[in-house]
């Protein structure tokens, strides 16, 4: 029998959420991981999580981010964004493909497989 709690990504639908914005999601109970594949051109428009903390942690390539109250910034390959739960957010392609995992906490049901409702 196959360990419960070890999967491959590739065992995982690609769902485009965006325009150009690509996605495989897991979850747990508490915690949602998602790797997400980037081309561009591609925008995330301004939004917030309330009530969820994200983390991004890039592998490849560059993505703009921009925060309220932080300066713009290009993330790359081995950088790490936080983004606090209540704070207005967007992200944007930097003309190159970009590979990241993205981390919810708690997990948001919005990136379950099934869900019928507003993603953004």
């Amino acid at each position: 029998m196959a360990n419960l709690y070890v999967r491959n990504w590739t065992e995982f639908p690609v769902v485009e959420v965006a325009p150009n914005n690509f996605r495989r999601s897991i979850a747990g109970e508490l915690t949602g991981v998602n790797l997400i594949s980037v081309k561009h051109p591609m925008k995330i428009p301004n939004h917030v999580h309330e009530n969820e903390e994200q983390v991004m942690l890039i592998q490849s390539g560059r993505i703009l981010v921009r925060m309220e109250g932080q300066e713009d910034t290009v993330a790359q390959a081995g950088d790490i964004v936080m983004i606090p739960r209540g704070v207005r957010h967007d992200l944007e392609s930097c003309g190159c493909e970009c590979q990241f995992l993205e981390i919810f906490s708690p997990r948001r049901v919005q990136n379950l497989i099934g869900y019928i409702g507003r993603i953004f």
